[in-house]
């Protein structure tokens, strides 16, 4: 995914994904099977997805959770799994 977001974002500021990306999970099993987590790894606190947990399909939001080291100067880029 590619997203963008203003350097000074508050905490809460949902991030803007670029074309073609689509902010949709699914994973089409049915039952148990079809429950799935959705988490950000190597993301140092800074953001958040919600929802945490899902079933069969979600839309997605990533969000600013602490905005300290949200700085231009400092990282041109932010880059999580």
């Amino acid at each position: 995914y590619v997203a963008w977001m203003d350097e000074n974002a508050e905490p809460g500021t949902m991030i803007v994904f670029t074309e073609p990306y689509s902010t949709r999970v699914k994973d089409e099993d049915i039952g148990k099977a079809g429950v799935f987590a959705l988490k950000l790894e190597n993301n140092n606190g800074t953001f958040e997805i919600s929802p945490s947990v899902a079933e069969r399909s979600a839309n997605f939001i990533i969000s600013v959770r602490d905005n300290s080291i949200i700085d231009y100067e400092l990282h041109k880029s932010l880059r999580f799994k």
